[in-house]
């Protein structure tokens, strides 16, 4: 940032080889040393160059062995182990730190421990981790019922709260790592989320794996038009629909849908103003945040290999 004390905030990710040796290969007799990590920007995997003997020290913009001998990022591109095997090879960025011993040590020791996997009780599990409700209405709001599988809840995109989207993109970190560390994750994605994921189009007949009822009833308003269009044997201009999401009335279809009604020359338009609206429109910033914290530690592209 170009300030004197500046701290800036970065996202490694680093492998029990690499910690060990950043701790192994600490200068001797130093507590602190200026020095340069060098960091894939793809999968963000790091590697701490230096030589047999040491680290290298990080000198007016060069890397420098203590034997006095300039080191090149080219020269760190095959043994750097990346998170994604995409990544081999790659060009390095090269980002200037002050490394501290206690630091590599901590570091070490912290990721050669991995925490092991707990059976869950009675509850699921989740009494481990959530604080204890007051009332069972409590209790209850904070379990989801999604037999079709998860997939964002719709907000009106001018009111997409910041919780929300800092929650999806911690989401997209840990669904990263997961994948990463081969770890089975308890988070049962509807199809049209996976769908998402590996990169294909959603369409209406997605609708079917987020909300089959809605579904149900977008096919058969497909089929209604002209004067006196019916569904199920009532006028369609009897029920008053609003141009509103179905079950949300505070996401709106158009600017003014609350003051719109459908009827036999618009049912068309109000289908496809449905659909595109739950699937693309009021979970866009949701869905982008859960790919940057994903892109964070993996990126979502690779996935589309497994489309066939």
């Amino acid at each position: 940032c170009g300030g004197s004390g500046c701290v800036r905030e970065e996202w490694w990710m680093l492998s029990e080889e690499e910690a060990a040796y950043a701790l192994s290969a600490f200068p001797a007799g130093k507590d602190a040393i200026d020095h340069a990590v060098l960091q894939c920007p793809h999968c963000k995997s790091v590697n701490f160059p230096g030589t047999e003997q040491a680290l290298v020290l990080y000198e007016q913009g060069r890397m420098v062995s203590l034997s006095g001998k300039v080191m090149q990022e080219q020269s760190y591109r095959e043994v750097t182990r990346h998170a994604s095997p995409g990544c081999a090879k790659s060009a390095l960025q090269t980002l200037p730190v002050r490394l501290a011993l206690s630091e590599c040590d901590a570091v070490a020791r912290l990721v050669g421990t991995s925490p092991e996997a707990e059976e869950g009780g009675d509850d699921g599990g989740l009494s481990r981790w959530l604080d204890p409700p007051d009332t069972p209405d409590a209790a209850a709001s904070r379990y989801v019922w999604a037999p079709s599988g998860l997939f964002p809840a719709p907000y009106p995109p001018q009111a997409v709260p910041g919780r929300v989207v800092e929650c999806f993109r911690l989401l997209g970190r840990v669904m990263g790592k997961a994948l990463l560390d081969q770890r089975p994750l308890d988070v049962p994605l509807s199809a049209a989320m996976f769908k998402w994921m590996v990169g294909e189009p959603l369409s209406m007949h997605d609708v079917a794996h987020v909300d089959p009822p809605l579904y149900a009833t977008l096919c058969k308003l497909q089929g209604v038009s002209g004067p006196g269009a019916q569904l199920d044997g009532c006028p369609l201009a009897d029920l008053a629909l609003p141009w509103t999401l179905p079950g949300n009335d505070d996401v709106e279809l158009v600017p003014g849908g609350r003051e719109l009604v459908v009827d036999g020359s618009n049912c068309g338009a109000y289908v496809e103003a449905v659909w595109r609206t739950l699937l693309h429109r009021a979970v866009k910033q949701q869905l982008a945040a859960l790919r940057a914290g994903f892109d964070e530690v993996f990126w979502m592209g690779h996935l589309g290999v497994l489309t066939g």
